[in-house]
């Protein structure tokens, strides 16, 4: 990959990046109407992508019942209210293929954003390992147990559910990131 600090090149023709965009825009935006037909045909069409041509389906899992994986998606599908929870769903859907190459993120207006910690997880605690700022009541080596009155470990369990890998430290890891991503202005605690 070749480029400058400004850009990559070769340079994208404006116009098209400009047209690009704006169809994104409007996908983006027809999201958001929470339209049920939307929700069901995206469960439908990803399942039928797996089924059909996710190369290693057949050899890893041949224990998995993928019809009722559907069935169970679609059910919850018909339950979803927002853009968030359809991404969960998804993201339950697909976790099932235990496959740590598949991750899901849709981008939403709404900016998560992150504490300025380095953690980690050892020996199933939640250490506090880098403070990227200052903080008066967390340093570094503090276990963290609970956020917002929610176990660590109880979130950690909920989110690793939502995660494709057969690989536990690589879930646990994953999880651990989405459980400290919040809303922008969200308080903390």
């Amino acid at each position: 990959l070749m480029g400058n600090r400004l850009n990559t090149f070769p340079l994208a023709d404006q116009h098209l990046l400009n047209r690009l965009q704006d169809s994104l825009m409007i996908k983006r935006k027809f999201f958001k109407k929470k339209v049920l037909a939307t929700r069901l045909s995206d469960i439908i069409i990803l399942w039928n992508e797996i089924q059909h041509f996710y190369p290693n389906f057949s050899l890893e899992n041949k224990f998995i019942n993928w019809e009722s994986v559907l069935d169970t998606a679609l059910n919850n599908s018909l339950r979803d209210v927002n853009g968030s929870e359809h991404k969960n769903e998804i993201k339950r859907m697909l976790a099932h293929l235990n496959d740590s190459h598949v991750q899901v993120d849709i981008v939403e207006n709404n900016t998560s954003y992150l504490i300025p910690l380095e953690i980690e997880f050892v020996e199933n605690k939640v250490i506090v390992k880098r403070l990227l700022r200052d903080f008066r009541t967390i340093q570094t080596g503090n276990e963290i147990i609970m956020i917002n009155g929610d176990s660590i470990i109880d979130l950690i369990e909920q989110e690793s559910k939502l995660i494709s890998s057969g690989n536990i430290k690589i879930k646990n890891e994953r999880a651990l990131d989405q459980v400290f991503n919040f809303n922008k202005n969200e308080i903390v605690f």
